[in-house]
Parts: structure tokens; sequence; C-alpha cells
């Protein structure tokens, strides 16, 4: 999808993008190229963006969160 206007641009891709031909050129050229992504997200990045939203979000309440793993 696209909005040329506001210039906003969308991909959908799914787990079986391997089996797209160039699937994984499209992947990085969108990211990289259209989304002007730089590659240097991490997960601890993930962790740290979703903790201060967790805690931006409860303020002082208390929160359970369960996390899986997998390696």
């Amino acid at each position: 999808m696209e909005n040329e206007e506001a210039k906003q641009y969308g991909v959908q891709f799914h787990p079986e993008v391997d089996l797209t031909e160039h699937g994984k050129h499209m992947l990085q050229n969108f990211l990289y190229k259209v989304a002007q992504f730089k590659g240097d997200y991490t997960m601890f990045d993930r962790k740290v963006e979703a903790l201060k939203y967790i805690t931006s979000t409860v303020g002082d309440k208390k929160v359970v969160s369960l996390t899986s793993l997998k390696a």
C-alpha cells in the first residue's frame, strides 16, 4: 500500500518469504532504502522500549508480565 502524498508505504510479508523469488532482496530494499532503517536495532533495544512503554502506561500500579523466550 502507499500514500504518496503522505510519503507512507507498507509491505506485507509472511514467514514463507524465503520461498519467494528475490523475497529477501525485496524486504532489504524496503527496510533500508524505502523506510531508511539503519539495521542497528537489537532485542535489548526492544526490551528497553517495552519497559518504558509499560511504565508510562501503568505508572505506579503493579503489573504481572510473563515472557516466553525461545533460543
